[in-house]
């Protein structure tokens, strides 16, 4: 039977679900939740107090990019205002039940596992979707701050191919194919040779993980002259520029960030997350038209966006403050009525 709900711990929590969930399918858990008493939103937002993360495979956009929802608490940890970010086992009194899912523990030892088998999966749909393999490392290596096995999955369960399929290559060897069938491989040194490609010291890929590392640590300085080096050696990059910009924010450099993040959507205009930091640390700056024009962008690229939409929504209000003497206001936001400010700082800056 599956275990019971710790519905006692979120009882008046703000709570968002991020991800695939395997114990229960996504509408009966929000049932579940707001009968508690929580209130289950659909955008992390600097009200949200949790993040669920579901088991069934790593929340990765088709991109592979982190979803929208983990770089929002990332920002917000640069804020010192990061909600909880928890796993779905953690919903459960005994762990993550068996009773709604096939196949949850293997019934082999070198066999997947329900979990191991999803995140396999989803790493070779991106794949064969065209995705990077540096895209996904990196992704996974980020995801660590909150899930530290993501930082080994990629070498525990290395997709490769194998006759033009795409399989799994499991720890002692074998492959293994994504719906769990054992294969019989009859060139597996040679196979095993590529699984991997070997991280030489100090590469790019080295220093990009050494950069994480030392942000998820706290040790803000050593992680911003490792991002600099890296951006010093390969050149412009968006990830890197985006990461870069949340070390500096949280060390109180918002002008530095605010070029950093200038970079990174020049880099790569559709990064409605890099239009949204862009303009919250163009509010902290006060040039609220930049950070006007950067909340629409990402709300252009993001309509349901609603960080995006309380960062402007807090521009407008800000402006119809100033200007009311003259009887001036400018137009309100369309779809955010109940928007709140870019987070507790935005509360700061205008008393």
């Amino acid at each position: 039977m599956p275990s019971k709900l710790l519905l006692r711990d979120l009882i008046g929590a703000r709570v968002v679900l991020i991800g695939r969930f395997a114990a229960m399918r996504r509408p009966d858990l929000v049932r579940q939740l707001r009968a508690s008493g929580a209130v289950v939103g659909r955008e992390v937002t600097p009200a949200t107090t949790q993040v669920i993360v579901g088991a069934a495979g790593w929340p990765l956009r088709r991109n592979g990019r982190l979803p929208r929802g983990l770089l929002v608490a990332r920002m917000l940890h640069a804020r010192q205002a990061a909600p909880a970010v928890l796993d779905e086992a953690s919903l459960y009194a005994d762990g993550l039940p068996t009773g709604g899912v096939e196949s949850q523990a293997p019934s082999e030892p070198d066999a997947l596992s329900f979990c191991d088998h999803a995140r396999a999966r989803i790493l070779l749909d991106l794949i064969a979707a065209g995705v990077s393999s540096r895209r996904l490392q990196r992704s996974l290596w980020q995801l660590g701050r909150w899930f530290p096995e993501a930082r080994t999955s990629w070498e525990r369960l290395s997709p490769t191919w194998d006759g033009g399929r795409l399989v799994v290559r499991l720890p002692e060897g074998g492959l293994v194919e994504p719906c769990g069938q054992r294969l019989f491989d009859f060139h597996e040194q040679a196979t095993a040779s590529t699984a991997v490609l070997p991280i030489r010291s100090n590469s790019p890929d080295e220093l990009f993980r050494k950069a994480v590392a030392h942000e998820q640590q706290g040790e803000l300085a050593p992680a911003e002259e490792t991002y600099r080096e890296l951006l010093r050696r390969e050149g412009p990059d968006a990830d890197v520029c985006f990461n870069l910009a949340n070390v500096l924010v949280a060390q109180g450099h918002s002008e530095a960030a605010l070029e950093r993040l200038w970079q990174c959507v020049e880099l790569t205009p559709r990064f409605a997350e890099a239009w949204h930091n862009l303009g919250t640390v163009a509010w902290e700056l006060r040039r609220f038209d930049l950070a006007e024009e950067a909340f629409r962008e990402a709300l252009r690229l993001c309509p349901d966006f609603e960080a995006a939409q309380g960062g402007l929504h807090a521009v407008i209000r800000y402006r119809a403050a100033v200007q009311s003497a003259s009887g001036w206001s400018r137009p309100t936001v369309a779809g955010a009525p109940n928007s709140q400010p870019p987070g507790g700082w935005v509360a700061d800056h205008s008393r």
